[in-house]
């Protein structure tokens, strides 16, 4: 469902890009605010079943908020021996 809306979402941007029509920018705005549900939805959701599956053992609890609630450290773009990041078709 997740893929089918950013499906819809890219072929609806396309569409705006190529027309500058209001309507179609309305039309996207209203996909991407769609897609941002869901993707909320499902992120509470994954939340939701790790803390129900969690043990009754001690400090668990804590441990797991402490977890989810640290900042999420970006990964760093892979480089080769110069300046430029690697590019690849994969």
């Amino acid at each position: 469902m997740i893929k089918q809306k950013i499906f819809e979402k890219r072929k609806l941007r396309k569409r705006w890009q190529n027309t500058s029509s209001p309507q179609d920018k309305t039309r996207l705005n209203k996909a991407g605010i769609e897609l941002k549900q869901l993707l909320n939805d499902q992120n509470q959701k994954a939340i939701q079943t790790y803390l129900e599956s969690l043990k009754a053992t001690e400090y668990s609890l804590w441990k797991a908020t402490k977890r989810l609630k640290r900042p999420q450290t970006p990964i760093p773009p892979l480089r080769t021996e110069g300046v430029e990041g690697v590019k690849s078709d994969m």
